[in-house]
């Protein structure tokens, strides 16, 4: 009887090894059958920041100092939203100005100049901008040497809208000269609201009087008609040589009476530097002034 007892429990664990054995097979087999592969991936920088620190300085209350040329590159195939914010430390009523270098130096387009076009450009949708309709205005400031720049407003259906100085006012269409210094957009064309005029990209860019480009340069009232309810990806602030070798600093970008923060299209760069400038009434004190650029969600 005993002997029995043993022999059924030696039975029952063979049976539950097997059964075991089976069930790790079986899973085995799942596990091959539906099939399993890994990949590493290793990530690296979206951008490179490059500059070098500005020597220390002394100045009296209100004047300025600017930073060293920096360089942001991109590094990857799709656009990177950036933030550039510089700090004053110890805290102070100071705000530091972003100023975006946009140098052609190098010759005209056209002429193998690997410096043909500089630009900033701004994601609609960081604004809040979803369709043409919702714009209302965009300015800028700009130490300009040659041709003034101009904005760009890329729509969704593929239109481009461009306003530059020469077009943005029919009445005073192609004229020159061009106004040079210390300019805010347009000079005395004012700035891009409903009243300034576009030409349409896909169709040629002068002269005024030409009828096909004539049909194809009106107010952005007339363009918001037009493409009622069209959507705005982004508008592209650009200096290029197409007219004649032109740079400019530009600061203080405002698309509808806000302050942008700006985009790094793949494969593009941009140069900036920073100016901070002291009240009068700024406590006597030794600052640091730290910027910093990264990648924003």
């Amino acid at each position: 009887m005993n002997q029995k007892k043993s022999i059924d429990k030696r039975k029952f664990l063979i049976f539950l090894v097997v059964s075991l054995f089976t069930l790790a097979v079986t899973n085995a087999a799942v596990l091959t059958f539906f099939g399993q592969v890994t990949q590493q991936v290793t990530v690296e920088e979206a951008i490179s920041f490059t500059g070098v620190n500005a020597a220390d300085a002394t100045v009296q209350g209100g004047e300025s100092v600017t930073s060293n040329d920096l360089l942001v590159e991109s590094l990857t195939s799709v656009g990177v939203p950036l933030s550039i914010e510089t700090s004053v430390s110890p805290s102070a009523d100071i705000i530091p100005v972003t100023q975006y270098l946009l140098d052609n130096t190098g010759g005209v387009c056209g002429g193998g100049s690997p410096t043909c076009e500089k630009r900033v450009f701004v994601q609609a949708s960081d604004l809040g901008i979803q369709t043409l309709n919702d714009l209302s205005t965009i300015s800028w400031d700009a130490e300009v040497s040659g041709y003034l720049p101009h904005v760009d407003v890329f729509l969704n259906n593929g239109e481009v809208l461009v306003f530059e100085y020469a077009k943005v006012d029919p009445s005073q269409c192609d004229n020159a000269p061009y106004p040079t210094g210390s300019l805010n957009t347009f000079d005395d064309k004012g700035i891009v609201d409903d009243s300034a005029y576009a030409w349409l990209s896909s169709g040629p860019p002068g002269p005024c009087g030409d009828s096909t480009f004539d049909a194809n340069h009106k107010s952005l009232a007339d363009w918001k008609t037009t493409f009622s309810g069209v959507g705005v990806l982004g508008f592209e602030l650009e200096v290029d040589n197409w007219i004649l070798e032109s740079n400019s600093v530009v600061s203080d970008i405002m698309v509808n009476g806000n302050q942008v923060e700006v985009s790094l299209l793949s494969g593009d760069s941009l140069a900036f530097n920073v100016e901070t400038t002291f009240d009068v009434t700024t406590s006597a004190d030794t600052y640091t002034l730290t910027t910093t650029v990264e990648p924003r969600i």
